[in-house]
């Protein structure tokens, strides 16, 4: 049985008694453990699937060649199976090198707050000193800011994986909220602990009545693998193993919703994923894929994966994007990540989400740039615009909301100064953001 903690919600953070809840403080009370079930039997099967075939490849390999050949009394047998250890053994040994080692290499690149924000008991490895020193100091800080997360309401919660992945999280009740109401869950980016947030990232909710959980994905910060025979590390390194990255990252977003939807109880339809960046992604992949009728709502993030993280790698080794270097640069990256299996197509995605949904973009997004936003894709594909088509009013410096394809949008002003891809939500613009929220719910 898991543990439950009462959570209060009775007070405002200025001490003044919040409206009365829709529920009695008794029942006020959420789970700090759950261990997510499997989302189907077939996802269990592929969890076991490619370790079990990686052994098999590399015994058939040993068997083959070293240190005697496979069938030693029959020169004939030896020499065909060896002829088709190239179509048996090494096309598949090749391609799961691409799918594992290629894939976590590039993971790094993709999720790097796993490096940025690393528990892991591997770290003492990296092997740059800066490095080091800067995983050292965003731990230290990120610890402090854990214990100032904790000081203004929240409440821990352990979070376990389907593949044995302990999630950290916190949880906030909303003033005057019941747990069984309105709960958002928020989906971080990429290089992102929301232990590193403005505390005004949870209190833009709670303050309007809203519960909240936020959490870290599979190795950032405290959220890490279950220890193997007693050993941290021998666990960390057989989960990278054992689940990639672009699958651990649908695990973690359906614990988090699993936790919210079957162990707190909140009905489906009162569950809000509001996803920033790569969590935009994450999160509409989910939503697709399980049909849930939960609300989404997709923060500044792109249409695909591969189109973003390729145009951003001529930048991320020093080389202007329109010089033939540049070009050759995002070609090689598109290549290496469909070769990888990284991609995240949230325009394909986005058309089979079935519950309510808005998008919310920054027109001069320094980081997803207009052409490659999911907004400027869902545009083209429903009105067949031309490639570099873009309408005037898109780059208006206003506030405003928008309608696309019978779906809310949210266009943030780019503010002087400020990172507009990472930036809180002003006040002004927490006001809207929580107006379509609002009218999402209602509309159910």
């Amino acid at each position: 049985m898991s543990q439950k903690i009462e959570v209060s919600s009775t007070m405002t953070d200025a001490g003044i008694p919040a409206r009365p809840s829709s529920e009695p403080e008794a029942e006020k009370v959420i789970p700090i453990s759950f261990a997510c079930p499997w989302p189907s039997l077939w996802r269990r099967f592929l969890s076991y699937l490619w370790p079990t075939v990686d052994v098999a490849l590399i015994a058939a390999l040993v068997l083959t060649y070293f240190p005697h050949p496979l069938i030693p009394s029959n020169p004939s047998s030896q020499e065909a199976a060896q002829d088709y250890s190239v179509l048996f053994i090494w096309l598949p040994l090749v391609g799961r090198l691409c799918w594992g080692p290629l894939h976590w290499f590039l993971s790094l690149v993709l999720m790097p707050g796993s490096v940025l924000f690393s528990e892991s008991p591997l770290r003492t490895l990296m092997p740059f000193k800066d490095l080091r020193e800067l995983v050292h100091r965003n731990s230290e800080t990120r610890e402090s800011r854990r214990e100032v997360f904790l000081h203004i309401g929240g409440v821990e919660v352990t979070m376990c994986t389907p593949d044995g992945v302990e999630l950290y999280g916190i949880y906030f009740a909303g003033f005057g909220a019941g747990v069984h109401d309105t709960t958002i869950i928020r989906m971080n980016g990429n290089a992102e602990s929301f232990q590193m947030q403005d505390t005004q990232l949870p209190f833009m909710y709670v303050n309007s009545g809203f519960n909240i959980l936020l959490f870290d994905y599979r190795g950032v910060g405290r959220s890490r693998w279950r220890p193997c025979f007693g050993s941290k590390a021998l666990g960390h390194i057989l989960g990278i193993w054992r689940t990639r990255k672009v699958e651990g990252n649908m695990l973690d977003a359906w614990t988090a919703y699993q936790f919210v939807a079957k162990e707190i109880g909140v009905p489906q339809e009162k569950i809000v994923i509001v996803g920033h960046s790569m969590g935009g992604a994450i999160s509409t992949k989910m939503c697709a894929i399980y049909r849930l009728p939960c609300i989404l709502c997709n923060s500044r993030s792109f249409a695909s994966l591969r189109g973003i993280a390729s145009n951003l790698a001529p930048l991320f080794c020093n080389s202007p994007q329109n010089t033939t270097k540049g070009r050759i640069i995002k070609n090689v990256a598109y290549l290496l990540l469909w070769a990888s299996g990284w991609e995240y197509d949230s325009l394909a995605n986005w058309k089979k989400v079935k519950g309510r949904k808005w998008l919310e973009y920054c027109p001069l997004d320094p980081v997803i740039s207009y052409s490659y936003s999911l907004k400027h894709a869902i545009e083209r594909d429903s009105r067949d615009h031309d490639d570099g088509f873009v309408e005037l009013d898109d780059f208006r410096q206003d506030i405003a909301i928008e309608s696309l394809g019978g779906h809310k949008v949210l266009r943030l002003p780019a503010l002087l100064d400020y990172d507009n891809h990472n930036r809180l939500l002003t006040v002004e613009e927490t006001v809207f953001h929580l107006a379509i929220m609002r009218e999402e719910l209602n509309a159910r």
